[in-house]
């Protein structure tokens, strides 16, 4: 990918990515070789060291998908380092070598952590401390753990059975009520991207979390029965739009981070996890026949699917049995008030029934025009709603004002 050159901890992540799809390593010793680097060179020669937490938990994790063993040095040296680098006061991670505790690198450090054993190590009371300070933090709406994509980190981590038990009942409410507020975000369309900056020996870096692919992962993970919910259908829909797929294009497959953004290993990967934790929901939830179900109802292909009116900037969805019965109220309605105008005209005065008869037909025209609109799915709503109102105005209201005369 053109983002980043290859380095041992992006090349971590699309190790990660590709196992857990079930996908061959191409160049399984050479990837290996990288992964197992503390430090490479830049094309000018300068070094670039990768043993921060977050270098060393990608690492670690690589290693073990590459099947590596635990009793491995390298896999030993690591460990121990990642373990070595916890904050003793709060029991979490810092993101580089100095500032506060981070969420993203806490939660990489936990899940390389539980993956490994070292024998001079007490590593679940390690990994209990850092998930109960992230459970902590959640629960006393710190703002580290307030942003979206720290929410979809956490709730996926919590999403992990061996991980939710080290934290015990409270995990469960956490991860239910960072589900909620991610998918939340998903429904009012929020799929920005938020930026982490920390310091990393003498350099100042920055984080670009995406939070729609992190958002997409966490429901998929922590809630799978959610993924057939209308904000996650579209939240999908968005992020497939992100990927390149003009043949030419020599990132061709690549993700972007956003509609403007860059085409980027990380936001490829992550859409990568995306898919791996749907592709094992759909497996065991969807057969042929509910896909083509699925399928035609959202497209509306028959009267009695719902159909998905713009209603200012709400959407309303309607079938045709919906919308007949709404129809039957409102014109049952209009005629009784254009009624009783008609009948009290009298003490109403002509001003008053008349207006009172134009907005009892109002109602059965934006009625009739629902109705319609989910009866002739092939037609333009828009070219419906002129035809009912233009009716209405050149015929019925001109015979009331008689009527009324």
């Amino acid at each position: 990918m053109p983002d980043v050159p290859p380095n041992p901890q992006n090349t971590a992540e699309v190790v990660c990515a590709l196992t857990a799809l079930k996908r061959e390593i191409p160049q399984k010793c050479r990837v290996e070789s990288l992964v197992r680097s503390n430090l490479i060179l830049h094309d000018d020669n300068r070094p670039w060291a990768f043993h921060g937490a977050v270098d060393v938990a990608w690492r670690l994790r690589a290693l073990h998908c590459l099947q590596v063993p635990s009793s491995d040095s390298d896999v030993l040296t690591l460990a121990a380092s990642l373990v070595a680098s916890q904050d003793p006061l709060t029991g979490g991670w810092l993101a580089g070598g100095s500032g506060a505790v981070s969420i993203s690198a806490t939660v990489a450090a936990i899940r390389a952590l539980h993956l490994v054993t070292l024998p001079a190590y007490n590593m679940q009371a390690s990994q209990r401390r850092a998930v109960s300070l992230l459970i902590t933090l959640s629960l006393d709406n710190d703002e580290r753990a307030s942003p979206i994509y720290a929410k979809a980190y956490i709730a996926h981590l919590l999403s992990l059975h061996p991980v939710q038990q080290l934290g015990g009942p409270r995990a469960l409410k956490v991860r239910r009520n960072a589900t909620a507020d991610v998918m939340d975000a998903l429904g009012s369309q929020y799929y920005g991207i938020e930026e982490e900056t920390f310091q990393r020996d003498d350099v100042t870096d920055t984080w670009r979390h995406t939070t729609l692919q992190l958002s997409l992962r966490a429901v998929a993970a922590s809630a799978p029965e959610r993924i057939f919910e209308p904000a996650f259908r579209r939240g999908l829909i968005a992020l497939l739009d992100l990927q390149e797929t003009v043949p030419s294009s020599t990132n061709l497959g690549g993700f972007r981070t956003s509609r403007e953004g860059f085409i980027t290993s990380y936001a490829t990967t992550q859409a990568l996890d995306v898919f791996s934790h749907l592709e094992e929901t759909l497996r065991e939830k969807v057969n042929p026949a509910r896909t083509f179900d699925l399928l035609c109802r959202n497209d509306g292909a028959h009267h009695l699917d719902s159909q998905e009116l713009q209603v200012g900037r709400a959407r309303l969805l309607m079938n045709s049995t919906a919308g007949s019965i709404l129809m039957g109220v409102g014109v049952a309605a209009g005629l009784s008030i254009a009624a009783l105008a008609i009948a009290f005209q009298g003490p109403l005065g002509k001003i008053g029934s008349r207006g009172l008869v134009v907005w009892a037909f109002i109602l059965p025209a934006l009625c009739s025009t629902l109705y319609l609109c989910v009866r002739l799915p092939s037609f333009s709503n828009r070219r419906i709603a002129v035809v009912v109102f233009t009716g209405f105005t050149a015929l019925i209201l001109p015979v009331i004002t008689f009527l009324l005369s």
